[in-house]
């Protein structure tokens, strides 16, 4: 018993050092994406050498571990190599300014490019809000090509190779491939999470999924849930359900994409 509370208060000192050693670096007593400067930042990304907010590091877990490995500061046990991780990057104002330099715009938090505060908060004179930056602008920031050189340029200091200075071809394509199919993504799921309008029909000559022209053999039909005006292809018959949280009990029909979106994926009665 005496053995594991040693351990354990060792590993309290060592996180409470840790946290003390990376909130002197600049830029590091506020969150490196929404400014949040109310508490001193207790998340960290391991391989974008920032600190940010409770609220931001969510959205860094939602990026993936390849974009953003999320520690605790005080929760989790490091090793060596993380905190040299976070020791080479010189702070969340070193690694804003990496990413500015190379064409990133949105590196800054909003208090600091002069945006309105994430949340709609307004921000108080001299203080950055509190409210933590939206996932777009989050996603943005760490999928962007400047994060991607400045990942494999982190990485390149703590194993102590020569830092690169761009990326390939082949490396921007395959970032901007991914982020246009995140774009998409994100304007279905905005357009799922809004009652949609429906596109009136003489305004789709076409099927606004396929771009099959419509003709009295191939006729139109509205997706329910987005307001697509789209084909027999693109939203069959059978690809029915309610709309709960419109409060829409009958079974209405879906394109392919709304149907087999998670969003109120149960099948009810009959279908």
């Amino acid at each position: 018993m005496e053995d594991e509370a040693s351990v354990s208060v060792a590993a309290s000192e060592a996180s409470a050092a840790l946290r003390r050693e990376l909130l002197l670096l600049p830029g590091n007593a506020s969150c490196a994406d929404c400014g949040a400067s109310d508490e001193p930042p207790d998340w960290a990304s391991i391989n974008c050498g920032t600190l940010f907010c409770l609220g931001c590091s969510g959205k860094h877990r939602a990026l993936g571990v390849q974009k953003s490995f999320v520690r605790s500061v005080t929760l989790d046990m490091w090793t060596e190599a993380q905190r040299q991780a976070l020791r080479k990057a010189g702070g969340n104002d070193a690694v804003n300014d990496f990413l500015a330099r190379h064409g990133h715009s949105g590196s800054r938090h909003n208090s600091q490019q002069g945006a309105p505060p994430a949340g709609g908060q307004q921000q108080q004179q001299g203080k950055p809000t509190s409210s933590s930056s939206s996932s777009s602008i989050v996603r943005a920031k760490y999928t962007s090509a400047a994060a991607e050189l400045w990942r494999r340029h982190l990485k390149a200091l703590v194993e102590g190779t020569d830092p690169p200075t761009a990326l390939g071809p082949e490396d921007l394509k395959q970032i901007d491939e991914e982020n246009a199919a995140w774009r998409l993504q994100e304007q279905n799921e905005s357009r799922r999470r809004e009652k949609a309008a429906w596109t009136p029909d003489h305004q789709a000559p076409l099927c606004e999924m396929c771009n099959t022209k419509f003709s009295v053999v191939k006729r139109r039909h509205h997706c329910r849930r987005c307001g697509r005006c789209v084909c027999a292809s693109c939203a069959p018959r059978d690809n029915a359900r309610p709309i709960l949280e419109w409060g829409i009990t009958a079974v209405v029909r879906h394109c392919k994409d709304c149907y087999k979106a998670p969003v109120a994926n149960q099948r009810v009665g009959n279908l």
